[in-house]
């Protein structure tokens, strides 16, 4: 008798038995097909224990142990179907070194056929000694374990890691000559990252670089006013509430307000222990607010929304209260939020966009996050009403600096021919970085362009 009529052996009667088998099998066949793209024949009454695959019918003992391996996971993942508590796509899968037995192909469809199963919700952790499925996964997503401990996320873990696979420093020549030039690598992958829709972060630490920014200038202000109405548009998955919070001054002084447009989120801020969460700005009391962060947020606004966006900001702003955006200048994975594309505009940009000389820069004390983490600070009385000519400004200096940067790059690479490290990755994510952010500062002159045409 085989695995599968095994699990069935307590059924009823054998008709019974079989048409359970042969249904439960069928679904497994389905899914194998969805998610791992293999071909395999619906069963039939009487072949319980074969199988037709490739145009071969065959018992299920005759496969390899790699094409037994991913019915062993059709199988598991259908047989979680039957937790109606929790949607299979939103479980934590773990997963043991799958590459055992399993072709590079396969464990490439492996991968992928997770990613598409899970949701948002959904996890998938695998623990993996193959640079296959190293190479399906982003920069973030690795965490090297060596010598009993966690190395975060980074392009060094990355590169480390891969080393730690291939055995000895020597073959790494062989691993560039199979990838290519490993700038092109990190311009490719950051392009086909700006295809996805943003993501929240949703990793809190209490070194985080931007926090500590904020942090300060929160302080400031409680020294001065005694307490703080604080508003954190974009609050995502509420990382920066668990920093205050975690912070017991922080968390006695100041009356925290969320707004976040997208529902799921809403949820995680509200299990979280969030109070007043808003969707819109619309639902907030105007001059309510003596604080309002945000915190990578305006590089995901579309140029069109500025003018309303700001205005709903200086009308919920108190007459002295002031507006802090903080900015990483260099995005760590491509995103797309919108028709244009990110924005990320620097402080001379932002000056240029209100139209004014008074914007506090503050800059990072670390030297690691001084020239990339963008803090600014912009009191309500500047906050004017912003005019086509300003945000017209702005995008053409957006657009200058970018493509000076792509220049600048592009020069960097040539001189390092085809060396495998950090640096190389760093210059191909920042050319690829630039190069989008040229195309959307072009993409977001000419929709302003358009949408003046049309209303003019």
């Amino acid at each position: 008798m085989s695995a599968y009529n095994k699990v069935y052996a307590d059924s009823p009667s054998s008709d019974s038995k079989e048409a359970q088998i042969i249904t439960k099998m069928n679904t497994i066949i389905n899914f194998l097909k969805d998610i791992v793209g293999k071909e395999l024949s619906k069963l039939q009454a009487g072949d319980t224990d074969r199988i037709a695959y490739q145009s071969r019918v065959m018992p299920f003992s005759y496969l390899s142990f790699g094409e037994r391996n991913l019915l062993y996971y059709a199988w598991l993942l259908i047989a979680n179907e039957s937790d109606n508590e929790v949607e299979v796509g939103e479980k934590i899968y773990f997963l043991d070194e799958p590459e055992l037995h399993l072709h590079p192909h396969a464990q490439i469809s492996l991968i992928k056929g997770m990613r598409k199963l899970l949701s948002e919700k959904g996890q998938l952790w695998i623990a993996t000694h193959s640079v296959t499925i190293l190479s399906q996964l982003s920069i973030d997503e690795i965490v090297l374990i060596k010598n009993h401990s966690a190395v975060r996320p980074s392009s060094t873990t990355t590169i480390e890691s891969v080393k730690q696979l291939m055995g000895l420093e020597a073959n790494l020549s062989d691993l560039q000559r199979f990838v290519g030039e490993i700038s092109e690598w990190a311009f490719s992958n950051f392009v086909i990252q700006c295809l996805r829709r943003p993501e929240a972060i949703s990793f809190v630490s209490e070194r985080d670089p931007q926090f500590n920014l904020i942090r300060n200038r929160i302080n400031k202000i409680i020294q001065e006013k005694g307490e703080l109405d604080l508003l954190d548009i974009g609050a995502g998955k509420g990382r920066i509430y668990e920093l205050m919070r975690e912070d017991p001054y922080l968390k006695s002084k100041i009356n925290y307000v969320a707004l976040e447009p997208n529902e799921y989120y809403r949820e995680i801020l509200a299990k979280k222990g969030v109070n007043k969460i808003f969707a819109t700005p619309d639902e907030l009391t105007a001059e309510s607010f003596d604080f309002i962060l945000l915190c990578n947020v305006l590089h995901e606004i579309q140029p069109n929304d500025w003018i309303r966006f700001f205005n709903n900001i200086q009308r919920v702003l108190r007459p002295q209260g002031d507006l802090m955006i903080v900015e990483d200048t260099l995005l760590q994975k491509g995103e797309n939020p919108n028709a244009v594309g990110f924005l990320v505009l620097d402080c001379s940009a932002l000056k240029l966009l209100f139209g004014t000389e008074n914007i506090q820069s503050i800059t990072h004390p670390d030297a690691e996050f001084k020239e990339r983490i963008l803090s600014v600070i912009i009191n309500n009385k500047d906050i004017v009403p912003l005019q086509k000519e300003n945000i017209m400004a702005s995008l053409n200096n957006l657009k200058r600096t970018s493509f000076e940067n792509i220049v600048k790059i592009r020069n960097e690479i040539a001189g390092l021919g085809n060396a495998f490290n950090a640096k190389a990755i760093t210059l191909g994510r920042k050319q690829s970085y630039y190069s989008q952010m040229y195309i959307n500062s072009i993409i977001a002159i000419r929709t302003i362009e358009m949408t003046s045409e049309e209303t003019g």
